[in-house]
């Protein structure tokens, strides 16, 4: 129903003003004397006028201009374990995904290190306005520096991890944490 407001409930402002509004809205407001059903013909649907009235509606119900959100990506270095982490967090505030990936960035193939390629760090907004983002290749940099750069600190869970993986097994071997890039050599004693 189109209506003209004479005696807007609530926004004064909106007096005089037409608005397109459910047949329940209209009923409400013509029993209380606050509005006039508008008799003269509506911009036909798709014309130029149709899509100005629509978009003036739009204005009016979202002032300000939309933004397009923006991952924000950092390094960020542990507290307690002095680890880095690569971070990512999105400026919408109704997005609330927060990443963190703090694993390795080689890997031990024949006894050597090979760089690991980090392509498949995705940051998933939760908000669906964006399509996934991977990581910049400049974060990924100063990632390898930092984790290249420390001897970090193990938290009482991984420390008891490492230690259970060292234990020998069924053959009467242990696994070698260092040569399956768990650890850097002299990193663990037991």
């Amino acid at each position: 129903m189109y209506i003209l407001w004479t005696n807007h409930p609530y926004d004064k402002s909106k007096n005089g003003t037409k608005q397109d509004v459910p047949r329940s809205v209209w009923e409400s407001a013509k029993t209380y004397g606050q509005a006039e059903l508008v008799t003269e013909p509506r911009p036909r649907y798709g014309s130029t006028e149709w899509m100005e009235a629509r978009q003036a509606a739009s204005r009016e119900l979202n002032p300000q201009p939309r933004t397009d959100p923006r991952v924000e990506w950092g390094i960020k270095i542990g507290t307690f374990n002095k680890r880095p982490a690569i971070t990512a967090s999105c400026s919408n505030p109704n997005c609330n995904r927060n990443f963190r990936y703090e694993g390795p960035t080689f890997k031990v193939a024949g006894g050597r290190k090979v760089p690991l390629s980090l392509d498949f760090i995705v940051f998933t907004h939760s908000c669906g306005y964006a399509f996934p983002e991977n990581v910049p290749a400049q974060v990924v940099e100063e990632y390898r520096k930092a984790y290249a750069g420390g001897n970090f600190l193990l938290t009482p869970d991984e420390s008891k991890m490492h230690a259970a993986l060292a234990q020998p097994g069924d053959s009467n071997k242990r696994v070698d944490l260092v040569a399956i890039g768990y650890v850097e050599k002299g990193q663990l004693e037991f």
